[in-house]
């Protein structure tokens, strides 16, 4: 197969040696998942895009295109972020700790923003848990988890 293959030879450069696609590819991806996954995303920030430009992709295109789904998977604005692109693209090994371990005060502040912000999410949606999650970013589950552990309650 590989000499069958082999008989006119395509010299394609790395996506790091062409980032001019980067932004056509993109939006390329961007159509393909809205149709495929029924959703509406317009487009990138110029921060997310500018990160795109700036990351080498060793994985070339299919790394690109992986990147843009799971960044699409968590998006639920109109325009993809920086928040929302993998950690790869930023220098942070996936699954490895990225900050100090928290101490009790850290972890209190933690749990009390985190709180405030669910809390703050909840009244501005009426305390709606889908629309919550939603804007959230995490499961209705997990939602309803953290609602309960922190001792969050729909006032009657």
């Amino acid at each position: 197969l590989y000499y069958r293959l082999n008989v006119v030879r395509l010299q394609v450069p790395a996506l790091r040696d062409r980032l001019e696609d980067i932004p056509v590819l993109a939006e390329h991806f961007i159509r393909k998942l809205n149709t495929r996954m029924k959703k509406e995303i317009l487009g990138f920030t110029s921060a997310a895009l500018d990160r795109m430009m700036r990351y080498t992709w060793p994985g070339n295109v299919r790394e690109l295109e992986n990147a843009i789904e799971r960044a699409f998977i968590v998006c639920h604005e109109t325009h993809i972020d920086e928040s929302h692109l993998p950690d790869e693209l930023f220098g942070v090994a996936p699954n490895l700790p990225t900050s100090a371990p928290a101490t009790p005060d850290r972890h209190y502040r933690e749990i009390v923003v985190d709180r405030d912000r669910i809390l703050e999410v909840l009244q501005q949606t009426d305390w709606n848990i889908a629309k919550t999650s939603r804007s959230l970013g995490m499961a209705r589950n997990t939602l309803y988890q953290k609602m309960k552990a922190m001792g969050i309650e729909r006032p009657v």
